[in-house]
């Protein structure tokens, strides 16, 4: 991944754990990524509308199971192809971060986990 491409990505997280959403978003820092972060639906419904194209949206393991199938269901009609990334449990930093490149990597294609 190359600087530029690394300069335009734009990554959300969202869950419900502070700490949690912090360390991810300084792992992503680590490859050269940067992300915004949502605690509530409140402030994931105001990131989305500020008209920034996100890249990929990443939903933690303490987003609640309704909330993760409105999030997705919402992404994938509103903002088309925008990739979700679900985890369904803690993931070890290399594995995430693995994962991160390889969907910035596919760009806007449609799949979750």
């Amino acid at each position: 991944m190359n600087d530029i491409m690394k300069s335009s990505v734009q990554i959300l997280l969202y869950g419900r754990d502070d700490q949690l959403l912090h360390i991810r978003g300084l792992l992503l820092t680590t490859i050269g990524l940067s992300s915004a972060v949502a605690l509530d639906r409140e402030a994931l419904r105001s990131l989305l509308r500020d008209g920034i194209a996100y890249n990929l949206i990443i939903l933690c393991h303490t987003t609640p199971e309704h909330d993760r199938k409105r999030i997705t269901d919402y992404v994938h009609t509103a903002l088309k192809c925008v990739s979700v990334y679900c985890l369904y449990r803690t993931v070890p930093p290399a594995e995430f971060l693995v994962e991160v490149k390889r969907r910035v990597a596919v760009g806007s294609g449609c799949f979750d986990s």
